[in-house]
């Protein structure tokens, strides 16, 4: 409810508006205002038409209690129509249960830090909620988390609804990491579909994971750490193993001690008890059906990945290949005791490349210790996104209805869905690399998406009503995508092809690229033409992208004999993970790229690199609920007013550009209503 007076001049330190499209004077200094004003009572939603906005507090408010969730049921008494998280999905929720029960998507949007991850955890937890109240459960609230399942004949079991609930902490233990902007960041992005009969009941979900930041593996800037469930094992592996007469365990499983795991000097959290973090995880993973034997597998693939970072080499002379040191050979006996392998076939992987003659023979060729390095992390980030695959793989064999209890609803459409898309936000640091282009790529796609449904859907509507909308403007940024996709020159068609080439390079690759774009308006080139540098101008903001390391990040490829290696490994785990792609001669790897963009590279991550298009056009057919989230400081600070940089970067967001048309439409409609009393007094005076 807006406050009384807060309509009254439409600015400053009066404003509080619920909803900003109701806001008598809208510009980007009163909706920031409001934004603010907001903020500072606490109020971190607040609505704009069909978009949810929200800013992170980073402090806990007690707005996501089961009294709060309670008043957003909608058969509640009164609706509670507070902006707020639950009150989106109640509408999805509400809209599948209407006669059409058609589907419908939430998009989360924001930039790193701002929210999305928690906010997604809130839209499930709702609409677990809901599903258990169609029953007519008599408990009037839902709990939100069941610890363990129902132990039953020796076998853990669990609703599907907590099913859902628990493959989250799975997936921000290997998918999330203490960034410079959040502790708890998603690396990767996801599409959660939850699946309901026509009657509101869940019956199954599914998770499709794009873009996983497989280079956090193997390193981080200063103050981040990589991939949370590492720090949780090394917990884990320190406190069962504290009162040991036997002190390795304390030395080697230290963060600290492992390259991989303390490049930024960040391996503690505060606040945060990784040991406990672990026992959740490990409990999570046996609700769904995750065993005991092969959970241990999992913890001894990531030993192994952890350790092989402390691998290190140097040169024995012009043709001969580099060597282990000897201060790192005990690593080697470790990494391959853990991935029960040889130590000796692991070491010749690492220090030597093995080809084939056009003869038949074959040629072992000396790798440098840059090479050698490379192949190292190489096959630490190719484990660990197999892995991760198989993570999202299991999960979703849990909450795909494995009963087939639903099947018959299935199989006769009297189902629908509620789909969670969780996309990273738009990233811009000091130095901009691959990671960055894929995730700003996405983004852009978000955005067209964005301008596709909204802008252009609600021209249709206003024209429909005899509106004149010809001054209506907005900005299309299809050219921007297209220079990152578009063959034979794009962005993403020219690094493959560079790729492929004999002796490609990044340097050839930039250069290229500046003979293709020199006059687009979306490409600036570095000022030297050495320099491996180059701007895209987004929707968002210019990028200045550092293109080394571009190509082998695209590519990152495993040999031929690394795979064997792997594939004949005593852990079934690890075996199996390769096994596909030695059987299918790389067919899985083409079953990977048959779902990315048609002139997307070849992007590695979790399960499969999703194609942005094709989920746009499948959207097409669902209504849509945009929930919008703003970081309002970059330290994580409580209440912290935003700098000039992010009020900056929030008025030339969408929402801005939304609220605007929607009051050039109030406006329209204001004076298409008083031109007709005009004329109707008009006529009564004659």
């Amino acid at each position: 409810m807006e406050r009384e007076g807060a309509a009254r001049d439409g600015g400053g330190a009066e404003l509080d508006f619920d909803d900003m499209v109701n806001m008598p004077i809208m510009d980007k200094d009163t909706v920031l205002q409001n934004v603010q004003n907001r903020f500072g009572l606490g109020k971190i939603y607040t609505s704009c038409g069909g978009v949810l906005i929200s800013v992170n507090p980073f402090q806990e408010l007690g707005l996501y209690t089961d009294e709060v969730l309670g008043s957003y049921h909608f058969e509640a008494a009164g609706d509670n129509e507070t902006p707020h998280i639950f009150g989106i999905a109640r509408d999805a929720y509400r809209r599948i249960l209407d006669q059409e029960h058609r589907a419908q998507t939430v998009l989360v949007s924001g930039e790193s830090g701002a929210g999305k991850t928690e906010a997604s955890k809130l839209l499930i937890r709702y609409l677990a909620s809901m599903s258990t109240k169609s029953e007519g459960e008599p408990k009037a609230e839902f709990r939100e988390k069941k610890e363990g399942g129902d132990r039953k004949n020796g076998r853990i079991e669990a609703t599907i609804e907590e099913r859902i609930l628990q493959a989250e902490p799975i997936l921000e233990a290997f998918g999330n990491a203490k960034t410079l902007r959040n502790n708890n960041s998603s690396r990767f992005g996801k599409f959660t579909k939850v699946q309901f009969t026509f009657a509101g009941k869940i019956i199954s979900g599914s998770v499709t994971s794009y873009l996983l930041e497989e280079a956090r593996v193997v390193k981080h800037v200063k103050g981040e750490r990589g991939y949370s469930v590492f720090y949780q094992l090394c917990a884990h592996k320190r406190s069962t193993h504290a009162s040991d007469s036997d002190s390795s365990y304390q030395t080697v499983f230290d963060p600290r001690n492992l390259k991989y795991l303390s490049h930024g000097g960040s391996e503690e959290i505060d606040g945060v008890d990784d040991a406990k973090a672990f026992a959740l995880t490990d409990n999570a993973m046996g609700t769904l059906g995750v065993g005991q034997e092969e959970r241990l597998e999992v913890w001894r693939l990531l030993e192994g990945i952890a350790l092989m970072g402390n691998i290190v080499f140097e040169e024995q002379g012009q043709g001969r290949p580099c060597r282990v040191t000897d201060g790192a050979r005990p690593y080697v006996s470790l990494c391959a005791d853990r991935l029960q392998v040889e130590n000796q076939a692991l070491e010749r992987i690492l220090t030597t490349k093995t080809i084939g003659s056009p003869t038949g023979s074959i040629i072992h060729m000396p790798r440098n210790v840059s090479s050698a390095s490379d192949t190292r992390d190489g096959i630490a980030k190719r484990i660990y996104g197999k892995l991760f695959a198989w993570i999202v793989g299991r999960i979703n064999r849990a909450v795909g209805d494995p009963d087939r209890k639903y099947l018959k609803e299935l199989q006769k459409g009297r189902s629908t869905f509620v789909g969670i898309l969780d996309i990273f936000g738009f990233e811009v640091f000091t130095t901009n690399g691959f990671e960055q282009l894929c995730i700003n790529y996405a983004n852009e796609k978000l955005q067209n998406h964005f301008v596709e449904h909204f802008f252009k859907q609600e021209l249709k509507v206003y024209k429909m009503e005899g509106l004149d909308v010809k001054n209506v403007t907005y900005v299309d940024n299809r050219g921007c995508i297209e220079l990152v996709e578009s063959r034979p020159s794009g962005l993403f068609p020219l690094l493959q092809d560079e790729g492929n080439m004999p002796g490609g390079s990044e340097q050839g690759y930039v250069s290229k690229l500046r003979k293709a774009h020199e006059f687009s308006p979306f490409y600036k080139p570095a000022r030297s033409a050495r320099e491996l540098k180059f701007t895209v101008n987004h929707f968002a903001s210019a990028v200045t992208y550092d293109a080394n390391g571009f190509i082998a990040k695209n590519f990152n490829k495993v040999d031929e004999e690394s795979t064997n290696l792997f594939a004949g490994s005593g852990l079934a785990l690890l075996a199996a993970l390769f096994a596909k792609s030695k059987a299918s001669g790389g067919a899985a790897e083409q079953k990977s790229k048959s779902h990315q963009p048609r002139n997307a590279p070849s992007i590695r991550g979790g399960g499969e690199a999703g194609d942005s298009r094709n989920d746009d056009d499948d959207d097409d057919a669902r209504r849509r609920r945009f929930r919008r989230h703003h970081r309002p400081q970059q330290p994580q600070r409580p209440f912290t007013p935003p700098p000039p940089r992010t009020r900056a970067a929030a008025a030339k967001s969408r929402e801005m550009k939304m609220m605007k048309m929607r009051m050039v439409m109030i406006k329209k409609k204001s004076e298409k209503m008083m031109a007709g009393r005009e004329a109707e007094a008009e006529g009564a005076r004659q």
